[in-house]
């Protein structure tokens, strides 16, 4: 592990998310023509999105910021559980026991399956009544708790990804409590779809960040990108990392929605087991090359805790992860304990899970 000082760039109105160590000065190196990289941003599916791409061709750039826009908007509006649109339909539709008609969902819908099956079920995107019921559903909620009784209900009757039903281009479930909540493995998803459609259309070098999710193609010139890891008690980063090509960093913590009552924190990441808000975790860092099992994989080990959380990334095949408690106290796997750089954090507070 190694400490030191980055200087970062900060992007306007990211304060809150992970930051992307990179300028827009022009780079020319013995391998590359004179490059330049480019940057866009805007809102969607709840979080800034930022584009970095480096290249020597500007229209190229700015036509896959373009299409990464219209992308993005699509999937923003047809993945939120509670605004109106596909996956919307689909919940409404859900506890009839019918056969419904998802073909552009099915595939999204498939790769959280076999995400929440790896996880032992601690990532559960079938809990959105749950989340619903807690006030977490992008809406202002409620300020107070809900009662035990209507907690206890909704667990009981075991809403799982397992209980639905793939048909050809219909999905159907037999259990009434099923709402599909995507919103942890969705920017995953989209994330991972971004970058495809970045190769397709000839880019080499760029990073995807969604909110402090990131996934990257390529280097910065002579260079790997660098990204920074968010502080979950701290505005700023606790930790830098250079990413290798293809590699995605995704970060799931308390931090991001939450309410306080009498004193106590409730935070957004429920625990499927019992249906209450995760109480030891602070957050939780997944390095992967594929983001949805990132995005997905981050949340379940925030759900694990620090007893469990070494045999949900090995079940889940991560062998990079982090898992900061409320204490502060640092978990870390011995890989991504030798790259990462954290920044004025007391040895002792690191702790290496052999």
């Amino acid at each position: 592990m190694k400490r030191s000082r980055p200087l970062v760039f900060q992007f306007p109105l990211a304060s809150r998310f992970l930051l992307i160590f990179a300028s827009t000065l022009v780079l020319s190196t013995p391998n590359h023509a004179e490059t330049h990289v480019f940057h866009d941003q805007f809102l969607s599916l709840g979080t800034l999105i930022e584009l970095s791409i480096r290249t020597g061709d500007a229209a190229l750039a700015h036509e896959a910021f373009g299409v990464l826009e219209d992308d993005f908007a699509y999937w923003h509006d047809n993945w939120h559980a509670w605004n109106p649109g596909d996956l919307q339909r689909l919940n409404r539709q859900l506890p009839g026991g019918g056969c419904i008609a998802a073909p552009d969902l099915i595939p999204l819908i498939e790769r959280a399956q076999a995400s929440s099956r790896t996880s032992r079920g601690l990532f559960d995107p079938a809990i959105g009544r749950l989340v619903e019921l807690w006030g977490f559903n992008g809406g202002a909620g409620p300020r107070t708790p809900p009662s035990a009784e209507a907690v206890t209900r909704l667990v009981k009757q075991a809403p799982a990804m397992d209980d639905l039903e793939i048909n050809g281009r219909c999905v159907r479930s037999g259990n009434p409590a099923v709402m599909l909540d995507l919103s942890g493995f969705a920017k995953g998803y989209a994330v991972d779809n971004a970058i495809e459609t970045l190769k397709t259309m000839g880019v080499t070098d760029a990073v995807v960040n969604a909110g402090g999710d990131v996934r990257a193609i390529g280097r910065h010139g002579n260079r790997p990108w660098s990204i920074g890891i968010q502080h979950p008690r701290a505005e700023g980063v606790i930790a830098w990392l250079n990413i290798s090509d293809g590699e995605a960093v995704f970060t799931s913590g308390d931090y991001e929605r939450f309410f306080r009552y009498q004193g106590k924190r409730y935070q957004h990441i429920l625990d499927p087991r019992d249906g209450y808000p995760v109480g030891e975790t602070a957050s939780a860092t997944v390095v992967h090359s594929v983001g949805d099992v990132a995005d997905a994989a981050a949340t379940a080990l925030v759900v694990a805790g620090p007893d469990e959380w070494t045999k949900i990334a090995r079940n889940m095949d991560i062998d990079q992860a982090m898992l900061i408690d409320r204490a502060g106290r640092i978990y870390i796997t011995p890989k991504l304990a030798e790259r990462i750089h954290f920044i004025d954090i007391p040895a002792e507070k690191i702790i290496i899970e052999r």
